[in-house]
C-alpha cells in the first residue's frame, strides 16, 4: 500500500461517475495534467483502457534524471519496489500504448527535460515498430520554470481534439473570458452536496483505510521476536 495506490483508485473512480453521465461520450475520454497531475495522468493512462489520449505534463522524464538531478518527489511518485523491478516512466509511458499520448514539458523544469527527451526518444521507436509514429509528440514551453502554461493547456486541448474528434486545429478561444456569465450558485457546480466526497455517509478517509488494514494486519501478526527479526530481515540479531 502506497500513495499511488489512492490516488490511481480516485482516477478510476472519475473515470467511473464521467461514464455515469448521460452527457458524457463514454468512448471519448482523455485525460490531462501539470505535476502531480501528470503523475496521475501517466498512471492512469497506464492501466486504464477507457483513457484514449493522453497529455502528462510537468513528470515524465527519466527516474535516474530526476533522482540525480532534483532528487525524488512526492510519495505518490514512488512506488515502493520500482526501481527494483524496473518500472520506471518509459514503462508508464509503454503500457499506454498504442494509444496516443503527448509529453508537455517546460524547459526548465524540475522534472529535467533532457531526461524527458530520452524518453520520448524510446517511445517513438516503440510506436514507430508498432506502424503509430504520429501517437507520439510534445510541447515544450521555452524559458519556463514548473508549471502549466497557457500554451501547454493549448497544446494538450488541440491534442486530444485531434484524437477524439479528428480535428487538428487550436480550440477555439473566448473572445472575452471576463463576459462569461458568472455561476448563479457556487454550490450549482459541486458534484457532492458542500463540495466534498468525504461528506458523503459511510464514507472514509484514506487514514480511516489505512488503519483498518492495519489492525487486520495486526492481529494475524506473530508475536515479534529477535528470531523474527533476523529471520525476515537478514540482520544477524544475535548479538545486541
Amino acid at each position: 500500500w502506497h500513495g499511488a495506490r489512492f490516488r490511481i483508485w480516485d482516477g478510476i473512480r472519475a473515470l467511473d461517475y464521467l461514464e455515469s453521465r448521460p452527457d458524457i461520450d463514454s468512448g471519448k475520454l482523455a485525460i490531462m495534467g501539470q505535476s502531480g497531475g501528470g503523475t496521475l495522468t501517466s498512471y492512469i493512462a497506464a492501466l486504464d483502457t477507457r483513457v484514449k489520449a493522453s497529455c502528462p505534463a510537468g513528470f515524465v522524464t527519466t527516474s535516474r534524471d530526476l533522482v540525480e538531478f532534483w532528487g525524488p518527489q512526492d510519495c505518490e511518485q514512488n512506488i515502493p519496489g520500482a526501481m527494483k523491478l524496473g518500472l520506471n516512466h518509459l514503462s508508464l509511458m509503454m503500457m499506454a500504448s498504442p494509444r496516443p499520448v503527448e509529453l508537455i514539458l517546460a524547459e526548465d523544469d524540475a522534472f529535467p527535460p533532457f531526461g524527458s527527451f530520452t524518453t520520448l526518444a524510446k517511445m517513438r521507436e516503440l510506436y514507430a515498430r508498432l506502424g503509430i509514429p504520429e501517437r507520439v509528440d510534445y510541447n515544450i514551453a521555452m524559458g519556463k520554470m514548473h508549471g502549466w502554461y497557457d500554451c501547454s493547456r493549448e497544446a494538450s486541448v488541440r491534442w486530444v481534439r485531434r484524437w477524439l474528434t479528428g480535428v487538428d486545429a487550436p480550440a477555439p478561444k473566448v473572445a472575452d473570458e471576463d463576459a462569461l456569465p458568472p455561476a448563479e450558485n457556487e454550490a450549482d457546480a459541486f458534484v457532492v452536496p458542500g463540495g466534498m466526497v468525504s461528506s458523503l455517509p459511510g464514507e472514509r478517509g484514506t487514514y480511516d483505510i489505512i488503519r483498518t488494514r492495519a489492525d487486520a494486519l495486526a492481529a494475524k501478526r506473530p508475536p515479534l521476536t529477535r528470531e523474527l527479526v533476523a529471520k525476515v530481515s537478514g540482520i544477524d540479531v544475535a548479538h545486541p
